[in-house]
């Protein structure tokens, strides 16, 4: 089925926040540099914060800690991570005006919408507030609300059950390769954003950015 009838069909749709609905993974990752080196423990490797993309922001303090023998301070990490990135996300326009005006138009079709992600409430409600999707905040999914993380399917599943949608009749932005496994393992249709390969070998359909996807998308409704 052609991605512009499948959107079309789709009775709601779920976005991924960090690298998906938001442009924000540099922002992600110079957070991730800066909690550390607060911590006074070793900035990022080079590639280190990238070979762990698609991990929720828990698990991602985790390997990160233990690679420096501090498994101990994962709380401290994380204040101090929620701190760096909510200074940089402030004002920086992480989500694109086309990927708002999806969201407004699907609401505009009567469609459903969420966001299931990785990361924490206190870090993704600023960002979509700042960004007028204030609608999108009963309808998430965060690493508070489960009990594995993606490739798990089980936030997908949980995002399904709040919009009222069973999965097969969703569509999920994804940018990872664990994000897409996930959707695929709750039955779910996906679209892969960027330019993540493995990603967009397992998803149906895939854009070079989470922008033009939108565009598509759009112009199909």
């Amino acid at each position: 089925m052609p991605f512009e009838e499948r959107i079309r069909k789709a009775e709601g749709v779920i976005f991924d926040f960090n690298g998906t609905m938001s442009n924000d993974e540099a922002v992600l990752e110079e957070s991730y540099d800066i909690a550390l080196k607060s911590l006074d423990l070793e900035p990022l490797f080079e590639g280190e914060y990238e070979a762990l993309l698609g991990l929720s922001d828990l698990d991602i303090s985790h390997n990160l800690l233990s690679t420096r023998s501090a498994v101990g301070r994962v709380e401290e990490l994380l204040e101090e991570l929620a701190s760096a990135y909510l200074n940089l996300s402030r004002g920086a326009s992480l989500i694109g005006h086309r990927t708002v005006e999806l969201v407004n138009e699907l609401h505009h079709q009567g469609k459903m919408v969420g966001v299931v992600t990785g990361t924490f409430r206190s870090l993704l409600e600023p960002v979509l507030l700042e960004n007028h999707l204030d609608s999108l905040v009963p309808f998430t999914v965060t690493v508070e609300d489960v009990s594995r993380g993606k490739p798990s399917p089980e936030g997908f599943l949980k995002g399904a059950d709040a919009l009222g949608i069973v999965p097969r009749g969703v569509l999920v932005f994804e940018d990872s390769e664990s994000g897409v496994k996930a959707a695929r393992a709750a039955g779910m249709s996906t679209v892969a954003v960027g330019t993540n390969k493995k990603a967009t070998n397992l998803a149906e359909y895939s854009f070079v950015s989470m922008e033009s996807a939108a565009q598509a998308a759009l112009h199909a409704l």
